[in-house]
């Protein structure tokens, strides 16, 4: 076997489903992860290829790959997207991650060897969808990749730690003792079986809900409890008593911009908490919201400030739409995007290169359509991407 085959073997049985390949890519690298039955989608471009395999993490329950030769303006780019978006994903490349002005927005640079190509793939994979989650550089210099290597065994997934019973308990008691509790669902939220337990939680507490951007979805939209985007001007936010944030994270305050009153419980493993907690809950007493305020707090929330035109169009799409169609928004478009029904997970997007993001979407969600909101024409929709998507719908709006 070569160091490319152990590498590749590593990220299939790190869950990687499918992987973007920009032109220039090393050869036998890409040819080793085809071996192993991952799919190839090629595409002109590493700075897309990125975006794609970003967006694959986001929306997935694995890490995006993509296969590049080096790092360039575009990528760098790519990379800071996905580092504030806490994509999970790993770039494998044939060259290192060059120096930067700034900051790199890679989460971890790792350098395989020959002989170590095994203990670094599982690492690459755990960096990735470890908390914080992040983008993984992982360098294979094309001797290295022909190199023959022998295979390791090694995790390439992370052993979870065991949930203190003593703080669930505490945990029961705070959120039982709240007369009126507040849950506000971050990008911890966003895998679907996360996202299942969060609903039930709500509706059996009663309580409402506030979602970040990354939390969209989590509860669906339409749902009498979900009470929109945390926003500093958020109606039901001065009436809680307690602020159970479930995984929330800092850049995700700090964007929202809000002073809480209230007490705030922060929960980090969301999934594996709230299915623990659910028994020690079942005896408290319901939350003591008035059903009728409640429904006037969500009607009294703020409206984005849009074109009405656009607005009204953004409206239809949605009306007009089977149920579980996604939606992509151009990052210059995000006040329309607080428009667009949201009633899953990853089914809200802005991004920088909609196409790309958009066609991402389409080959992990292959039964949905996809419509991408874009700015014409400067934010490269007219650029064709060769992939197997055929279910996106570009809608160019004028900027």
């Amino acid at each position: 076997m070569t160091a490319a085959d152990i590498v590749a073997d590593g990220l299939r049985r790190a869950g990687v489903r499918r992987a973007f390949a920009a032109d220039g890519a090393d050869a036998t690298l890409v040819d080793a992860v085809r071996a192993t039955g991952v799919p190839i989608v090629e595409v002109p471009g590493a700075g897309p290829a990125c975006v794609m395999a970003a967006v694959t993490g986001r929306i997935g329950d694995a890490p995006g790959l993509a296969i590049v030769s080096a790092a360039d303006g575009a990528v760098h780019h790519a990379l800071t997207g996905a580092a504030r978006e806490r994509a999970p994903c790993i770039v494998l490349a044939s060259q290192d991650l060059p120096p930067s002005s700034d900051a790199s927005p890679a989460k971890a640079a790792i350098i395989a060897g020959a002989d170590s190509a095994a203990h670094w793939v599982a690492h690459a994979a755990q960096a990735a969808m470890s908390e914080p989650q992040g983008c993984a550089w992982l360098a294979v210099a094309p001797d290295v990749a022909r190199a023959a290597s022998l295979p390791v065994a090694a995790a390439v997934h992370r052993a979870a730690e065991p949930l203190d019973g003593a703080e669930l308990e505490e945990l029961a008691r705070t959120i039982g003792g709240a007369a009126r509790p507040l849950v506000v669902a971050g990008r911890g939220c966003r895998a679907r079986a996360t996202a299942t337990w969060l609903r039930a939680l709500a509706e059996a507490l009663p309580a409402p809900v506030l979602v970040t951007p990354a939390g969209r979805g989590a509860l669906p939209d339409p749902h009498p409890l979900c009470h929109g985007l945390l926003v500093r001007d958020a109606p039901v936010l001065p009436r809680a008593d307690l602020v159970l944030a479930l995984g929330v994270d800092d850049d995700e305050l700090a964007a929202a911009g809000v002073s809480v009153a209230a007490p705030i419980v922060r929960v980090g493993r969301v999934d594996a908490l709230l299915e623990e907690l659910a028994p020690r809950l079942r005896s408290r007493t319901c939350a003591d919201w008035d059903v009728a305020e409640l429904d006037r707090l969500r009607r009294a929330g703020p409206a984005p400030d849009v074109d009405p035109r656009l607005a009204a169009l953004v409206r239809h799409a949605r009306e007009t739409t089977e149920a579980g169609t996604a939606a992509v928004f151009a990052r210059p478009l995000a006040a329309l995007a607080q428009l667009w029904q949201a009633v899953e997970p990853g089914e809200l997007l802005i991004d920088d290169d909609v196409l790309a993001a958009s066609v991402a979407v389409s080959l992990e969600r292959p039964d949905a359509d996809v419509l991408a909101f874009g700015v014409a024409p400067g934010d490269g929709l007219a650029r064709v991407l060769r992939s197997d998507a055929s279910r996106v719908v570009v809608v160019a709006l004028g900027g």
